[in-house]
């Protein structure tokens, strides 16, 4: 197993942007492959650093197979989406589908994802998901009563 990347000395930016690259793993069958948050208990899609040595969508792929276990195929470019953190961090997250071709048992960033079945999970069927501005996937509004923080639904 090929190690996850650490530190951020390769990480492009743009001013004080943070440039970032990340996917919606999807797999053949048409489901979506989330992650359990390390920070919090959101559910998220794969995405991270995008570094000098490697375009968005190899960025987007080494970032799905580290953080969530599946490798893949690029498939189209969603374009960029806006992030602000809630400590004013700024980042753009240059996204793309990616197909599943393969679901690992075993990745870099397997054990720093909540443990049991919340370190990957499969959205399958009706399901739906809406992304808010840090691209952490919630419940649909009228399931919690607020629409106030969603800006996209995938």
């Amino acid at each position: 197993m090929e190690p996850a990347r650490q530190g951020r000395e390769k990480c492009r930016y743009d001013g004080d942007t943070r440039l970032v690259a990340g996917c919606l793993p999807v797999t053949p069958d048409g489901r979506l492959v989330l992650i359990g948050s390390v920070k919090h208990t959101d559910w998220i899609l794969p995405k991270g650093g995008w570094d000098t040595d490697e375009t968005a969508a190899e960025a987007a792929v080494r970032e799905a197979y580290e953080e969530a276990g599946v490798k893949g195929l690029v498939t189209a470019d969603l374009g960029p989406h806006e992030i602000v953190s809630s400590r004013g961090n700024k980042s753009r997250a240059a996204m793309f589908a990616l197909l599943v071709s393969d679901v690992l048992d075993e990745w870099p960033e397997k054990h720093r994802r909540r443990k049991v079945d919340r370190e990957r999970r499969v959205l399958a069927g009706p399901e739906r998901c809406r992304c808010n501005t840090s691209l952490s996937v919630s419940q649909p509004p009228e399931e919690r009563g607020d629409e106030s923080d969603l800006t996209r639904e995938w």
